[in-house]
């Protein structure tokens, strides 16, 4: 299932967006800016017999090390309690993603992810006069989907076997076999 995206329309900016906390409805802070994960294969180098030189060939349904950070205006409470070890964070971030259409106007395009992952690390931020603080969670991610309209782009699930892209289950043959 291909992302169904209209001719008419350009994408343009994020227009504005919140993030929510375990059960997708508590607003737990002000997000200033979120870095959103690397979804990178793991590579294996090949070499030898009929190869000239090296080849770095991606391992399907093996993923990196994946990380997010949620730069915050302050450092709230539910940022703090993100970093308690024995838990696993879920948050969902609803974005409005605006949109120009070519034929006049704008349309806006939901955006939705929704990951978990492990506490890594607290950047408590600065203190100034007058400015935010800029603290920081960082997160290993162990599962990250994103919906675009509804629409699943991305459905990972590391510890789930699930590796999905556009709707196709990369996986599928391995979990099979397996």
């Amino acid at each position: 299932m291909a992302l169904n995206i209209s001719s008419n329309l350009v994408p343009e900016v994020i227009n504005d967006y919140n993030v929510y906390g375990q059960d997708g409805l508590l607003l737990i802070g002000l997000a200033d800016e979120i870095t959103l994960p690397k979804i990178s294969s793991k590579k294996t180098t090949l070499s030898g017999s009929g190869i000239l030189g090296e080849i770095d060939a991606p391992v399907p349904g093996q993923i990196e090390s994946s990380e997010m950070q949620i730069k915050w205006n302050h450092l709230y409470s539910d940022a703090a309690r993100m970093m308690n070890p024995n838990e696993t964070v879920q948050i969902t971030i609803r974005a409005a993603q605006q949109t120009a259409n070519k034929e006049g106007g704008v349309v806006y395009k939901g955006l939705r992810i929704v990951c978990s992952g492990h506490p890594k690390e607290i950047d408590l931020g600065t203190l100034k006069r007058g400015d935010t603080m800029g603290a920081t969670t960082t997160l290993e991610l162990l599962t990250y989907k994103v919906e675009v309209d509804s629409q699943v782009i991305f459905d990972i699930d590391k510890l789930g076997g699930k590796y999905v892209v556009n709707g196709e289950d990369l996986r599928a043959e391995i979990n099979a076999l397996i």
